[in-house]
């Protein structure tokens, strides 16, 4: 197994809450391309997971992260490697200028009920089972 996890990319997510809904992109490149995923991406070389989180949510969202908050990890094996996730809930300051950009063909905020219907990673169904919860 040790072999597996040297071998995985760090990969990290973002949840962002405004009220009762939760900040969603679509997916424009693989591997989840299509479907949709709490602003994320891989992290770079020299770069905390916390720094990565907070710079891939300003690169997919315009948004800027004012805290992060460890909230789940995941091993992931899918089409293009083996991926380490970590998952953050993200404080922003101001919700009001979110936009798509960078790998996020589009986004959208969702309520939880709204989710059961959009193509999404296994990960992020269980994130979401997770947050029905709390």
């Amino acid at each position: 197994m040790q072999d597996n996890v040297r071998s995985s990319q760090q990969v990290v997510s973002a949840i962002v809450r405004d009220g009762d809904s939760y900040l969603l992109v679509k997916r424009m490149n693989p591997p989840s391309k299509g479907m949709y995923a709490f602003p994320g991406g891989r992290v770079e070389v020299g770069e905390s997971l916390m720094q990565a989180v907070l710079r891939e949510l300003l690169e997919e969202t315009g948004l800027v992260g004012i805290d992060a908050q460890f909230y789940a990890e995941y091993d992931l094996t899918r089409e293009g490697g083996s991926f380490a996730l970590t998952v953050f809930k993200v404080s922003v300051s101001d919700v009001s200028g979110a936009y798509a950009q960078d790998d996020a063909e589009e986004l959208g905020w969702y309520k939880l009920p709204d989710t059961a219907s959009l193509e999404m990673p296994p990960s992020m169904i269980d994130c979401f089972a997770k947050l029905a919860k709390d």
